[in-house]
């Protein structure tokens, strides 16, 4: 019966919508001063992912993404939608996507057994470029790759190999609390816009570590938090918290809400017609792993 009201609600909230948005699948169109309905469609492909409800039907095929830690398993796309509209002062970003589960765990001290408790959560992140080149895969590198006793280990971070910066927007609901963080993605990794890191790492062994995957290996034999009190692993710079955003759960999707200060992703200077190379990466009940679009444009109108 559940699922029979939650099916006539989805329906509803079809029909009375329809034909009040229009999709673009070439591009994101960007409007000044006023919301606009016209919105620009995504599918993310590859990443690790909440198997146990997805949806295998005609879209699920063979994916390969150009890095290692975006997963090449066969899995469905996820598919999405994007709406953006600017004033003299923010750039807005409506964003939509699929996803069956709500995932809304994360790394925890649970002090009664000592010991962190593994949780993982969804999100999103937007990386923007002035590049028409930009290509979000090349940003992630192997580091200390190795093979012994028949096994290939190694690891990945994300970071450019020459002096380049892109505006990276970051949004978890638990990992960043459920609000919008803006990082500078560079040769140093992800940093924020005062060239500090995004968390701190509440460990006194590991503080200091890099943001790389073999990092959540290590949380599991981590025993010595650096604020026992603090229950979360990682704990935001507090000085990194000055966006507007939030994302919510219905019927099946997510949806997100950021607010941008423009000076902030360099974009003072946009004129009409001028593109902005954008790629969206989803995380889906995953640590860092995640799907990720490929790279298409915005322009102003």
């Amino acid at each position: 019966m559940t699922k029979f009201f939650t099916l006539i609600l989805t329906l509803l909230f079809i029909f009375s919508c329809k034909g009040n948005f229009t999709i673009n699948k070439q591009y994101l169109p960007i409007h000044k001063g006023v919301s606009s309905n016209n919105f620009y469609q995504f599918y993310a492909r590859g990443g690790e992912r909440h198997l146990s409800l997805i949806d295998w039907g005609e879209d699920s095929l063979p994916t390969s993404a150009g890095s290692c830690h975006h997963g090449g398993e066969i899995l469905p796309p996820q598919k999405g939608s994007i709406r953006a509209y600017l004033n003299e002062k923010n750039l807005f970003l409506d964003i939509y996507w699929d996803d069956k589960t709500k995932d809304v765990k994360n790394i925890f001290w649970d002090r009664k057994e000592k010991k962190w408790k593994d949780g993982k959560d969804d999100g999103i992140a937007i990386i923007f470029s002035k590049n028409p080149q930009f290509d979000c895969t090349t940003t992630c590198h192997m580091l200390d790759w190795k093979v012994g006793d028949s096994k290939f280990s190694s690891d990945y971070r994300m970071f450019t190999k020459d002096n380049t910066e892109y505006p990276l927007i970051i949004l978890r609901y638990k990992k960043t609390n459920n609000k919008p963080l803006l990082a500078i993605l560079g040769k140093d990794g992800k940093l924020t816009p005062n060239n500090e890191q995004i968390y701190h790492l509440n460990s006194i062994k590991l503080e200091k570590t890099p943001l790389t995957l073999q990092l959540y290996q290590a949380i599991k034999e981590d025993n010595q938090p650096k604020i026992p009190q603090n229950h979360d692993f990682f704990v935001l710079n507090p000085k990194n918290s000055f966006l507007n955003g939030f994302m919510e759960y219905k019927w099946g999707r997510w949806h997100a809400k950021v607010e941008i200060p423009i000076e902030k992703l360099n974009l003072l200077s946009i004129e009409k017609d001028d593109k902005i190379y954008i790629a969206i990466a989803i995380f889906d009940n995953t640590h860092a792993n995640h799907s990720i679009t490929k790279t298409f444009y915005a322009t102003l109108e």
